[in-house]
Parts: structure tokens; C-alpha cells; sequence
């Protein structure tokens, strides 16, 4: 069991809840939930939805132990897309949006883009290409 899988059981257990209860929750497979446990897959929507699930932030299931979670940087890159969003007049699901923050996250850390405008390029970069693939529309 990796460490995701530790974080996911410890909050089943907090929660007195099984792993099945958990997929039914989710309305995921138990089979993809054991999967992510188990450190077989790292699907973000699938992180998204169990964090959901469980009521806690996404970043609880993405953090390594061996290296500091940066706040500032999850919290700048959420700002920045959810004002991209807002100034494209882009309406897209709760859920949609914790992967995009996720993605571009977990792509400026190892990145290390620390500068604001490099972050927002990456950002817009996404939202734009899935605007063009007909992933989000605009109102």
C-alpha cells in the first residue's frame, strides 16, 4: 500500500466506512479504488472524487512526505485558474475544476515555475486547448 492508499484508509476507518461504501460513494468501482490504494493508478478525477467523498482537500491525496507541500503555490494556482474561468466565462463542474488546479499543479512543481505569469501561460494553455477540443464551452 503506498502512501495515498495509508490516507485513503485512514479516513474510511475515521469515517467507519468500507472501501466498498467508499466506491458506492463515489459511484467508482471497488476495483478502481483498490487500484489507487494500492499505488497501481494515480487517476486524478479518481482522487477528486474520493477526496470529495471523504470531505477532505485533494491536496491531502497528492502530498509527498518527503517534501514539503506548498500551499501558497496550490492556492496561487487555484486563483489563477479560477480567474481564467471567470474572465473566459468558462462554466465547468467543481469536480473539473479541482483536476485542472491538480493537474497544473502537480505541473508547476515539478516545473518549479515560480514566477506568476509562467503559471497563468501554463493555466490558460490547458483551458484553451480543452475550450478547442470542445472539453469546456464558454456561456
Amino acid at each position: 500500500m503506498n502512501d495515498i492508499g495509508k490516507i485513503i484508509r485512514q479516513y474510511i476507518e475515521r469515517k467507519g466506512m468500507t472501501i466498498a461504501e467508499l466506491a458506492r460513494s463515489t459511484k467508482l468501482s471497488q476495483s478502481t479504488i483498490d487500484n489507487i490504494v494500492y499505488g497501481r493508478s494515480k487517476n486524478k478525477i479518481v482522487l477528486v472524487k474520493i477526496a470529495k467523498s471523504l470531505s477532505i482537500p485533494v491536496e491531502y491525496l497528492i502530498h509527498d512526505k518527503n517534501q514539503d507541500f506548498d500551499h501558497k503555490l496550490y492556492h496561487k494556482v487555484f486563483n489563477i485558474v479560477y480567474e481564467t474561468l471567470t474572465q473566459e466565462k468558462i462554466c465547468i463542474t467543481k469536480d473539473v475544476i479541482d483536476e485542472l488546479v491538480l493537474d497544473a499543479f502537480i505541473f508547476a512543481g515539478k516545473e518549479k515555475f515560480r514566477d506568476i505569469n509562467e503559471i497563468k501561460a501554463y493555466i490558460q494553455g490547458i483551458i484553451f486547448y480543452k475550450l478547442k477540443e470542445n472539453i469546456f464551452r464558454k456561456l
